[in-house]
């Protein structure tokens, strides 16, 4: 199990490396060429990636977890059914967010915080129009790595985010087409994925397109993708909600210099939380398929591992912001600013202290998913990713201003930990 587990879980890993350092490359190449203003508009905008990739991790992680279980009980016509049912959902979704990116544009933007922010406006109505195939994307990878490559998957979203760095350099530098250049390139990623991922199809045969007249099965697809998928949506969907609720907060108490020096901490975070979402994805599979065997014993040594594994790399990250916080920061403060090099040390110094909880909570929401356990997870990842932060975050920003706001991550994921904590020692003694 060590090799198939570390298999799985380093191409996951690099596969979602990749696909956050497109959001990274975009990051680190406005906040060279447009500074402190353009960096904040950037992060005005990136929370609808946590829309577009939550949709597309529901239906993709959501979906390709029933599709290993149905593949493993002999039902492959159901299994194609599903894919096909979800791959339709992905498009239509994009479309109907490529229309509103097209119309409602400044509505979005004066949402997100950015009602007069027109390099917020440029970046988000790009990134709209292109919503299909960013949503696409996200669904077929999970397919193909829950059918046994995940090494495949890892190469489409590592091409993907190589052609975004070089695109980014060519539309921004040699072309000078400014912040539409970024946001362009970024939107070419998921099209070098989707056309791999099609090579993928042709050579091994093992995805079929059926689409399936009876709703019975249609509804009984839905039920599925939700009990598997909804804590992958509710994860980067969270993920782009709190940036919003974040954005508005430190607007209101250190200004546009709060929100660029959040757009360091919130880019550098999502690095972190793409590797432990690249771990989950790993063993999600796993899990999934030790369940479906009913081998129980190595599904747990499986749990074990991972929450080890995961663990000691939230150990790494922490350590990392506190010893050499100017490295990391610098790439991202080219006009050398001491007062965005303060609050982004700070921001990360408080907030990356969450990351040592959510390395054990994470697991243990992807071992409830797995087996099943679709309602706890439900409560736990709405808790969790929505309802609780965003309410710490106020309060904390009431209180304890720009400080406040930044340890609410640390305190909501403390709460999940002791609930998981009590839950086991009731469950083992009551």
């Amino acid at each position: 199990m060590n090799r198939q587990l570390i298999n799985y879980v380093t191409f996951s890993i690099l596969g979602m490396l990749s696909s956050a350092g497109t959001i990274l490359a975009d990051t680190f190449f406005v906040a060279q060429q447009l500074g402190a203003q353009g960096l904040s508009a950037l992060n005005l905008a990136i929370p609808i990636f946590g829309l577009l990739n939550g949709l597309g991790l529901y239906l993709g992680i959501g979906g390709a977890s029933e599709f290993t279980i149905l593949k493993q009980q002999k039902k492959e016509h159901l299994a194609y059914q599903l894919f096909t049912t979800n791959l339709s959902f992905g498009i239509i979704l994009g479309i109907i967010l490529s229309v509103c990116g097209l119309f409602f544009t400044p509505n979005i933007a004066a949402l997100l915080g950015g009602t007069n922010d027109v390099l917020c406006q440029i970046y988000l109505k790009t990134i709209l129009l292109f919503a299909p195939v960013f949503i696409v994307n996200q669904l077929i990878l999970a397919f193909i790595r829950n059918n046994g490559s995940p090494h495949f998957s890892m190469f489409a979203l590592f091409a993907g985010s190589f052609s975004n760095i070089i695109l980014d350099y060519l539309f921004m530098y040699p072309l000078q087409w400014g912040i539409f250049g970024s946001a362009f390139a970024t939107c070419l990623a998921p099209i070098f994925g989707i056309s791999i991922s099609c090579f993928y199809f042709w050579k091994t045969k093992s995805f079929h397109l059926q689409w399936s007249k009876q709703w019975q099965i249609i509804i009984y697809f839905i039920k599925k993708t939700q009990n598997f998928g909804f804590p992958s949506f509710i994860t980067e969907f969270s993920s782009g909600l709190v940036i919003l609720v974040f954005n508005w907060l430190i607007l209101k108490t250190t200004g546009q210099i709060g929100v660029a020096a959040y757009g360091i901490v919130a880019n550098l975070a999502l690095i972190v939380l793409a590797i432990f979402t690249g771990l989950n994805q790993g063993v999600q599979p796993l899990m999934s398929f030790y369940f479906a065997q009913q081998q129980w014993k190595q599904l747990q040594i499986l749990k074990n591992k991972a929450m080890k594994i995961s663990f000691c790399l939230s150990i790494i990250f922490l350590a990392v912001v506190y010893l050499v916080p100017s490295l990391i920061i610098a790439p991202f403060n080219a006009q050398h600013d001491a007062l965005l090099f303060s609050l982004a040390k700070q921001g990360l110094q408080y907030y990356f202290i969450g990351f040592i909880f959510l390395s054990v909570n994470s697991i243990k929401i992807t071992y409830q998913t797995s087996i099943e356990c679709a309602k706890e997870v439900f409560y736990i990842s709405f808790i969790k990713g929505c309802l609780g932060l965003i309410i710490l975050a106020m309060i904390g920003c009431y209180f304890w201003q720009l400080p406040g706001i930044w340890l609410s991550f640390p305190i909501t994921e403390i709460f999940i930990f002791i609930y998981f904590f009590s839950y086991r020692i009731k469950k083992r003694f009551f």
